[in-house]
């Protein structure tokens, strides 16, 4: 008997990838609806990472505009 698997599912989800100050960039990370823990955190201005809280707001231009081109697009 052939069977599929539950995870061809389709789903939304976005990915998200820290990048430090001084250049590291960890690995990406995934955020899977119906949670959604990242977005969450994020429309209440904070970012929970590497088990510690940082503040959060959205990057406007130019300075997106700077960091896309120092880190590439999303």
């Amino acid at each position: 008997m052939r069977s599929f698997p539950v995870f061809w599912v389709e789903r939304e989800w976005l990915w998200y990838q820290v990048n430090w100050v001084d250049g590291r960039r960890d690995e990406p990370d995934e955020d899977y609806g119906p949670g959604w823990y990242a977005v969450a955190e994020l429309e209440q201005s904070r970012f929970e990472y590497d088990e510690q809280v940082f503040a959060a707001k959205p990057v406007e231009e130019p300075d997106r505009a700077e960091l896309w081109q120092r880190f590439g697009a999303p």
